[in-house]
């Protein structure tokens, strides 16, 4: 009889432990109770080279239909939780695990001898045995929402690489690649700050287009009127606000990928809110829609934001200048200048406008109804 999934596991963890005892190590997790993601990727599978994903699995979990089963226990309070989920589906969820508990998992049925648990890159949390990975579990921290129901996601430190290569279609002389290094994690708007929103701290909209909504993107908003915007928010008690800096902006748009969109190479008219009569190299044509549309219309990259390409272009906090031809770390741009930055395109433009690295600017001062803009919520 084949061996099952959890059999081969199993016999792999042997060869990298010496026993099965109680012995951890454990964690302070930096977050709030909330819901987290666990994805568990095994030693068979090769990594993809680009984002580390995993692709090609060696086993047909499949065909076994073998399931994974993970335990965390709390160092003070005995078992927290346990999820199990087909080999197959490789995620599922463990939820309301409370912040800065000391944790152990089992794996399997087994306690793992000598497992280091840490947070990473992402806030990835690794179980390793002995030289080599057992599993990852991806633990996301707790979205944050304020009273005006700003929802803001966490992201982690990381290095990636901004700008565009050489062979990407339609890309501008101003993107030339570099590596950025971002040190400190923030809390990213996961949609764009929407007219409502701006009521609620201004008691006024500028908005060309009233009609569309209370839960629409805020347009005709120049950079200056929401340094004005951020000093009222600043005054409400509920955190630090300002705008992304580029770097920030693109590494949220990116969200671990290297492609022209967070979509890969195309981006249609049913992802993104832009002019669908004129799509990238070639993709698909799609909808001319002539008008921004409610924020999170469309699924959210894989960092649970919404709206990065198209719908409204969005100021960033950088001076308007040349990149790096090297690689920096926490980069804010140029120190003056007389124009501020802008990303993401708009509903009104081609897709080529809306790709990651596509850069655009303006006088701090002009408003236009293809502008708006998203937050940045420090820890």
């Amino acid at each position: 009889m084949e061996r099952s999934v959890v059999s081969i596991i199993l016999a792999w963890l042997c060869l990298f432990l010496s026993a099965c005892s109680d012995q951890s190590s454990s964690i302070g997790v930096e977050s709030n109770t909330g819901s987290y993601s666990f994805h568990l990727v095994f030693p068979e599978d090769t990594m993809d080279a680009e984002d580390g994903s995993p692709q090609s699995p060696a086993l047909d979990c499949a065909a076994t239909g073998a399931t994974i089963t993970v335990v965390l226990f709390s160092s003070s309070n005995g078992q927290l939780t346990s999820g199990s989920w087909p080999c197959s589906a490789r995620e599922g969820f463990l939820e309301n695990i409370p912040a800065g508990s000391g944790y152990r998992a089992e794996f399997q049925g087994k306690d793992v001898s000598g497992m280091v648990i840490y947070i990473g890159e992402h806030n990835d949390i690794t179980i390793r045995a002995g030289r080599e990975t057992v599993g990852d579990v991806v633990m996301h921290i707790a979205p944050y929402s304020n009273s005006l129901g700003m929802t803001f996601r966490y992201i982690s430190p990381g290095t990636f690489w901004m700008g565009s290569p050489d062979t990407e279609v339609d890309r501008g002389s101003d993107e030339t690649r570099h590596q950025v290094t971002l040190t400190s994690g923030f809390y990213m708007q996961t949609t764009e700050v929407t007219q409502g929103q701006w009521i609620s701290v201004v008691g006024s909209n500028p908005s060309s287009f009233i009609s569309c909504g209370d839960n629409c993107p805020v347009e005709q908003v120049s950079w200056d009127d929401i340094q004005t915007f951020l000093v009222f928010m600043n005054q409400q008690g509920e955190g630090t606000y300002r705008l992304p800096t580029e770097a920030e902006w693109e590494y949220c748009a990116r969200a671990g990928t290297s492609t022209p969109f967070n979509t890969g190479g195309c981006l249609s008219t049913d992802q993104s809110n832009y002019n669908g009569n004129y799509p990238y190299s070639d993709c698909t044509s799609g909808v001319f829609r002539a008008t921004p549309i409610a924020v999170g219309s469309f699924a959210a990259n894989a960092w649970g934001l919404y709206d990065m390409h198209g719908n409204v272009w969005e100021w960033c906090s950088d001076w308007y200048g040349s990149y790096s031809t090297t690689a920096v770390t926490d980069p804010t741009g140029p120190t003056s200048g007389t124009y501020r930055v802008l990303h993401g395109g708009s509903w009104a433009d081609n897709s080529w406008d809306c790709r990651s690295a596509d850069r655009d600017n303006g006088s701090p001062g002009g408003r236009s109804r293809f502008l708006g803009f998203r937050l940045v919520r420090t820890p």
